[in-house]
């Protein structure tokens, strides 16, 4: 289980899918552990809401494990998806609120991450300042780009999330959106502005608390589930099959061709970046 954070009627919960190579053996388990991390939380009758925060600067989340898709072992590949597809199953639909704070790039599994929490705040940099490193951060969904195709749930959560014709759009171009236009598409519904390390965590908290105590837990889960509940029993119903499919898509030849021009032209990013 990741160590959670307990502040009175709330948890954090740090660390979330960061990816570093020397980890590489144990990150097949991260899905599962953030699956069993958030049923602990809800386990415990006393906490009702969740912040979602990463540990490392500058990264919300490295989202899924593009090794487990590239040249995939077969018997691995499948249970990977499906622990994928419970931790879906478990943030989306859990009787917690949820908030993503969100300091750091979002792209890919870290921004469907995002989307399966209740509400999403993005680091925006100080007025005075434009950089990358002061909190100018890009989120959403890149798949195309890599040869792949998102599957029919996710893109279903894209939609709920921004609307049908932005969905389309930027699932067809692989468009990562930038904190104002995040905000604009509804892909994200606060910024914060980064005057301090931990304003966008502070934020977080501070909405959170409000939250919980201004509405009901049984009121606020029910409503939730009232719009998720037929998302998530649509998913259950197809799970094997949306599986299946998924493990075909990933071990053809042109998708395993696109994913290695990719992983090629990030080595040689890093090479010129480590020589600059």
């Amino acid at each position: 289980m990741l160590p959670l954070a307990r502040q009175c009627t709330i948890a954090i919960l740090h660390s979330i899918l960061n990816y570093h190579a020397k980890y590489a053996s144990r990150y097949k388990y991260r899905l599962q552990t953030l699956s069993e991390t958030v049923k602990a939380a809800e386990s415990d009758d006393s906490i009702h809401g969740l912040v979602l925060h990463s540990a490392v600067p500058n990264i919300f989340s490295a989202g899924l494990d593009l090794k487990e898709f590239h040249k995939p072992d077969e018997n691995r590949l499948p249970l990977y998806w499906h622990a994928f597809q419970q931790l879906y199953i478990d943030l989306y639909g859990s009787r917690l609120a949820s908030v993503a704070s969100i300091r750091g790039h979002t792209i890919a599994g870290g921004c469907i991450l995002a989307m399966l929490c209740d509400y999403r705040m993005f680091a925006s940099p100080p007025q005075a300042t434009t950089t990358a490193t002061n909190g100018s951060y890009n989120i959403g969904l890149n798949e195309s780009r890599l040869g792949i195709v998102c599957a029919p749930w996710l893109a279903q959560l894209y939609i709920d999330t921004i609307g049908r014709r932005d969905a389309e759009l930027a699932l067809a171009r692989g468009t990562l959106f930038n904190a104002n236009d995040a905000l604009q598409v509804g892909l994200v519904d606060q910024l914060v502005e980064m005057t301090h390390d931990d304003a966008i965590l502070e934020a977080a908290q501070s909405y959170l608390r409000s939250w919980v105590a201004e509405i009901p837990s049984a009121a606020r889960a029910d409503s939730k589930l009232w719009f998720r509940k037929p998302r998530i029993d649509d998913l259950i119903r197809h799970r094997q099959s949306d599986a299946d499919d998924f493990c075909a898509f990933m071990t053809q030849e042109h998708v395993q061709n696109n994913l290695q021009v990719y992983i090629d032209s990030l080595a040689k990013s890093r090479q010129k970046k480590g020589s600059s």
